[in-house]
This record gives C-alpha cells, sequence and structure tokens, in this order.
C-alpha cells in the first residue's frame, strides 16, 4: 500500500504541464472537434477535471508527433 502512496505523491511532484484541446489543436493545426474526435476513440489521453473541461498532458504532444514522424519515415 505504501508503494501506490509514494507512486501518487511521486507524480504530483512531476511538473507535468498541460494544454486545452485549443492549444493541442493548433500545435497540430487540426480542427478541436478532430481532437476531440481523438481523445473519444483513445488515440490521446486526457486528464477529465470535469464535466466538459479535459486537458492533455504535453507529453501526449511528444508521443503524437514521435509515432506520425515514424509513420512518414517508415512510409
Amino acid at each position: 500500500m505504501s508503494s501506490l502512496i509514494d507512486d501518487l505523491a511521486r507524480a504530483a511532484n512531476e511538473e507535468e504541464e498541460y494544454l486545452t484541446v485549443e492549444q493541442f489543436a493548433k500545435l497540430f493545426q487540426i480542427s478541436e472537434g478532430t481532437v476531440y474526435r481523438w481523445t473519444a476513440s483513445g488515440k490521446v489521453a486526457t486528464i477529465k477535471l470535469g464535466y466538459r473541461t479535459i486537458r492533455i498532458p504535453r507529453s501526449e504532444v511528444q508521443r503524437i508527433a514521435q509515432m506520425n514522424y515514424r509513420k512518414s519515415v517508415d512510409g
């Protein structure tokens, strides 16, 4: 049980930056609707803060960018 608490404390101390749907859409030059579709399908991980409020970890930007880069290089 203490390892779970330690993991949660460690995660809270890590300073992950979070983006709004609008910010994420601008970075990838896509519509906000596409971002919502990606989140609904599980392509992009999100943090739900409320009934209609989500945030996307900056690490997802890096993951999606790397995934798309590999697809373009591999053909």
